[in-house]
This record gives structure tokens, C-alpha cells and sequence, in this order.
């Protein structure tokens, strides 16, 4: 807002811009807010996360998620915390979840890509049945697969440059530990999954609606 104030030298100017960001930012995370506790809901529903049980309980009356929303809404909290003691750790946080961000690209695009290359996808009007069916939207042809793999190298560039300090030389105050965190995560995935997960996980789950006739 002092920003603001010293651009526009009108202390209702800065208000009324100060004001619209508010309600912007406030509009972004509430839906922030329902796509991640939306996504927790959905992976609890599948066995996928540890206290899958009380995670995926739905309100009676409202029929929303609460428990996941409540996750949610305290990690993102506390997450917002971290600034006022530092904000290197800050930094680290920011850059792990770009990378998870991205991370999470690469594995569906390798997937489409590997499935292109092979022809497993059919054309429009052939029977699903025998597998994957494109969708009314693809670039077709050789553009499509070069497209891919240039969303795959970005998405790869992005993710190795992701993990490196802000600056030359740092010092380990300063170091990005973000890949530190990242493989731990992935570590801890897998032998949650193999010792555990494996047993319960359903995979993904469709969920269909019968009509009475």
C-alpha cells in the first residue's frame, strides 16, 4: 500500500488498488483452497494417503470434504508462517513446490509421449474398448509429438535448474535444500507404497451414475 501511495500520491487511489488485489488474491485462494482439498479428497477416496479413513469423510449436510479442507487450509497457514522467522526457508519452500508443480507434468507427458510414439491412441469413433481414445482436442501428427517433447525438456529444464541456490558459491545457510526434501518425499512415497499403500491402493476410481428407467 506505501507502494502504491508513493505511485499514485492518492492515499484512495492506493485503497481502492490495494482493495482489488485483496479480493483477487482472496478469490485465488479459495479456489486454491477447494483444487487441493478436492485432490487430498480424491486420493484419500482411493486408500492412497496414510488416515485415508478420516481424510476422505464427508460432511453430512453440506456433502463437502471438511477434513481435507481443514488440511489444507492449516498447511497452506502455516506455510504462509515460515516468512516471519526466514526467508531462505521460505525460498526452499517455494522452490520445492514449483518442482512438484512441474514434477507433476513430467510424468503425464513422458506417459502421452510414450503412448503416441507407439500408436496406442485410437481416433475418434474407433472402439474405446480396445484401449485409449484422443479426445475432441490433440495437434496432430509430427507437430503434436514435437510439441510434446518440447513440453517435456522445458518442464525437465525447469525442474534440474529449480533445485539450484540463488546464488554462486553460497554458503549452507544459504544452499537450496529443496532436492533434499524432494527425494526424501519420493523415498518416503515408495516405501509407503511397497511396504503398505500396495495392498489397499485401488487405483483410480470412476465413479458412474446409473439412470432408472
Amino acid at each position: 500500500m506505501h507502494i502504491l501511495e508513493n505511485s499514485t500520491k492518492s492515499k484512495g487511489a492506493s485503497i481502492v488498488l490495494s482493495s482489488m488485489m485483496a479480493i483477487m488474491q482472496a478469490c485465488a485462494g479459495l479456489g486454491g483452497i477447494s483444487s487441493g482439498s478436492r485432490m487430498l479428497w480424491a486420493f484419500s477416496r482411493e486408500r492412497a494417503l496414510p488416515g485415508w479413513r478420516w481424510i476422505h469423510k464427508l460432511d453430512r449436510r453440506t456433502t463437502v470434504p471438511f477434513h481435507s479442507i481443514c488440511i489444507i487450509v492449516i498447511a497452506a497457514g502455516l506455510i504462509g508462517l515460515i516468512n516471519i522467522g526466514s526467508s531462505i526457508v521460505l525460498n526452499i519452500v517455494l522452490s520445492l513446490l514449483m518442482e512438484a508443480f512441474f514434477f507433476s507434468y513430467i510424468i503425464p507427458l513422458s506417459l502421452l509421449l510414450y503412448r503416441r510414439v507407439r500408436g496406442d491412441i485410437l481416433e475418434p469413433g474407433q472402439d474405446s474398448n480396445q484401449g485409449l481414445t484422443w479426445g475432441p482436442f490433440r495437434v496432430k501428427g509430427v507437430w503434436g509429438t514435437l510439441n510434446n517433447i518440447f513440453a517435456l525438456a522445458f518442464a525437465g529444464i525447469v525442474v534440474i535448474f529449480g533445485f539450484w541456490p540463488a546464488e554462486n558459491h553460497p554458503t549452507p545457510a544459504k544452499m537450496n535444500y529443496s532436492i533434499a526434501i524432494f527425494g526424501g518425499a519420493i523415498i518416503f512415497a515408495m516405501v509407503y507404497y511397497f511396504g503398505w499403500a500396495r495392498k489397499y491402493y485401488l487405483g483410480p476410481v470412476m465413479e458412474v451414475q446409473s439412470v432408472e428407467r
